[in-house]
């Protein structure tokens, strides 16, 4: 799962708070694949300190917010079609005016089908995101890196070809330690392979597949 860092004031999507919190940057779930397919994001709910649910967000009391995020539908890429269905949840809390890190909990499950002349694929897609703690960044818009935390990235890709088919399981994990230096761990078929990923320079260690 791909994370969007949004201002409360710039977001257009339905339910976002504005107003006077929109200052506060949400972490949202944005769906890993951007086809120009549907994408549909709401505040489902919204809670206090105590964890009492709220009819609408209020920027003085709540204290988290619960967003669930859509893609679905299809689309024609040459020769090819991609139809996409994913649904996610994401789970936000520490939000306040005076919060100077917000914890995401989360996950994203769905399908990823492309069909051509020459064949198709199936890919499975399980996100998950675990007590992922991200700063909330300063408005010089210096460098704001998770400081702990895990993502997972899991997906099992069926492709045929013709009379062969072949399945790959995969899964990426990332480990977050509030440098710009990301521990990843790639397991494919069960084979596991460790390596890092820098966030400042785009670079990564880790092998090709």
């Amino acid at each position: 799962m791909e994370l969007v860092p949004v201002r409360a004031r710039d977001c257009e999507c339905p339910g976002t708070p504005h107003g006077e919190d929109g200052d506060i940057v949400y972490i949202l779930p944005k769906p890993s694949l951007d086809l120009g397919l549907a994408w549909q994001l709401d505040m489902s709910e919204s809670a206090d300190a105590k964890g009492a649910v709220q009819s609408a967000f209020d920027p003085k009391t709540t204290a988290s917010i619960k967003t669930e995020t859509t893609a679905n539908g299809t689309t024609s890429r040459g020769d090819a079609t991609v139809t996409l269905n994913r649904r996610g949840t994401m789970t936000t809390t520490g939000l306040g005016s005076g919060a100077t890190t917000h914890t995401l909990n989360g996950s994203e499950q769905g399908t990823v089908v492309v069909r051509s002349p020459s064949g198709s694929t199936n890919t499975s897609i399980n996100d998950a995101t675990t007590d992922l703690v991200v700063p909330v960044r300063s408005r010089d818009g210096g460098p704001a890196y998770p400081l702990s935390g895990v993502t997972v990235h899991a997906t099992v890709t069926t492709t045929t070809r013709g009379s062969e088919t072949r399945t790959v399981t995969t899964r990426r994990q990332e480990t977050f330690n509030g440098t710009n230096i990301v521990q990843v761990e790639i397991t494919v078929d069960g084979a596991t392979a460790r390596c890092t990923y820098d966030l400042a320079a785009h670079t990564s260690t880790c092998a090709r597949r």
